[in-house]
């Protein structure tokens, strides 16, 4: 599938899950107390540099001066902010309690980086830095993802759909991910972005022309950020053996640990969906599922158990509630004016939304890419209830 048959495909699934000028994103994700120390030398230093020829923001903001502009901030602004007394510290851990953990890149042809639905090229994205330094890349390898345009937002609709398509591949290789940092950089106007399994949302445009202090200060977080912080999974650890889970043995709440294959057997190829994938354990004794599930319904596991009896059921031998949607957006803010309409302009319909300013419930449940939009607009309307997250928990079942 070509990139624009992904976009409109995303386009549909995505209609009405995604949500603009969220309230207190950025307090939430870019004022983290952990990394402020870090933060603030950065950004402080940015402030006395910023006349500097090297340091300023491109006049002519193309993909390639801003692309540079990053790599300047990355590598000479972490130099320039040292303490004369710790340079012969080459390692940035020596220097800051908490290291980069991220580094920067960019592909300049397409099919520079495995395991795409489709060949393209991607204008930013951050690795690991203890990554093997390759010209090739892996989705499954990528913490965030940037896209950059010299045009204004007024392709808003286009950008934001061919950043969607790299956010289902970072959820292809990464099946397990609770969500995914990435932005939209147009011109001079910063759109911040979180995407996980119930949709995505963003902070209200940042103007990077009359601040380019605040896209320092973003990129430099995001290159401070931990594991939990850019939504990797911390109940599933990785060593030379493969990937470990720590599950509970039902009815006794024992501990039970289990080393799996990290290539799943099985896993759901859209982005809005239950994100359901399995794994075999090493020693092929059992399976191992992971799914997002509506948290006020009965779950597979207590169905499970009930059936323990009956012949010819799977036996289940561990489970474990990971997370839930509403812990991951706590603290955020979705109202009803805040639904993006992604029809293109032409084919918007003449007869208004209600945009009354009621605060609505996001949708209960993500739907996958077979669910029409006629469904998904009557989900969306019957529900007028207050709140700030979808009713979704992640949670990880063992069977033989």
């Amino acid at each position: 599938m070509n990139m624009e048959d992904l976009k409109e495909a995303l386009s549909g699934e995505l209609e009405g899950s995604v949500f603009v000028n969220v309230i207190s994103f950025w307090d939430k994700y870019f004022e983290s107390e952990r990394m402020k120390v870090e933060r603030d030398i950065l950004t402080k230093k940015y402030a006395e540099l910023c006349a500097d020829p090297k340091f300023k923001f491109p006049a002519v903001p193309t993909e390639d001066a801003v692309w540079k502009w990053m790599k300047v901030i990355e590598n000479d602004l972490f130099q320039a902010s040292r303490d004369p007394k710790d340079l012969a510290a080459t390692d940035s851990i020596e220097r800051y309690g908490h290291a980069f953990t991220g580094s920067q890149f960019h592909t300049l042809a397409a099919g520079q980086i495995i395991g795409n639905q489709a060949k393209r090229q991607v204008d930013y994205f951050i690795k690991r830095r203890d990554l093997p330094i390759e010209n090739e890349h892996h989705w499954s390898d990528i913490l965030v993802v940037g896209e950059l345009t010299i045009s204004s937002s007024k392709v808003f609709r286009q950008k934001f759909l061919q950043l969607s398509v790299y956010m289902l591949e970072v959820f292809m290789a990464q099946p397990l991910r609770r969500f995914v940092h990435g932005f939209i950089l147009f011109e001079r106007d910063l759109q911040l972005w979180v995407y996980d399994r119930s949709g995505p949302y963003s902070c209200s445009y940042i103007d990077i022309g009359k601040s380019p202090e605040k896209l320092v200060h973003v990129l430099v977080t995001y290159m401070l950020m931990n594991d939990e912080e850019l939504g990797l999974e911390p109940n599933v650890k990785y060593n030379d053996n493969g990937m470990v889970v720590h599950l509970k043995v039902p009815r006794s709440g024992e501990p039970r640990m289990i080393t799996l294959d990290p290539k799943p057997i099985s896993q759901q190829k859209a982005y809005l969906c239950r994100g359901t994938s399995c794994y075999v354990a090493t020693n092929s004794s059992c399976v191992v599922k992971f799914s997002w599930r509506i948290c006020d319904s009965i779950s597979e596991i207590e169905l499970l158990e009930k059936a323990d009896s009956i012949a010819g059921m799977v036996r289940i031998i561990g489970s474990l509630d990971l997370v839930k949607i509403s812990q991951l957006r706590e603290g955020l803010i979705f109202t009803k004016t805040m639904v993006k309409n992604l029809c293109p302009t032409e084919n918007v319909m003449n007869t208004p939304h209600d945009y009354s300013g009621e605060i609505k419930r996001i949708p209960k449940e993500s739907v996958n890419n077979q669910l029409g939009r006629k469904r998904k607009s009557e989900a969306l309307q019957a529900e007028k209830e207050v709140a700030s997250s979808s009713k979704r928990a992640k949670s990880v079942q063992e069977c033989r």
